[in-house]
């Protein structure tokens, strides 16, 4: 697992959330965060794509289940 895109993760969820308290491992899930919706999820997402050029599809969202599941596939994507 790739330590460097998980902190970028984190970093772009504390932006999101504009907290620098949220800290996030490989098990977290949405329920994990307070305020965590479906709008946060989507800020989520969209500035994934836009950071690292990719793009989700909706088969592999609904596949998501927590940070893990998240990095495992922006690194696929990135190969």
């Amino acid at each position: 697992m790739n330590d460097r895109l998980l902190k970028e993760i984190e970093t772009i969820i504390r932006s999101v959330f504009q907290s620098e308290d949220i800290i996030v491992s490989l098990s977290t899930t949405a329920h994990d965060i307070p305020g965590w919706d479906s709008l946060k999820n989507i800020e989520i997402l969209t500035t994934i794509e836009a950071k690292y050029s990719i793009r989700f599809s909706m088969a592999e969202l609904i596949l998501l289940e927590n940070i893990g599941d998240l990095v495992k596939n922006v690194e696929v994507k990135l190969k």
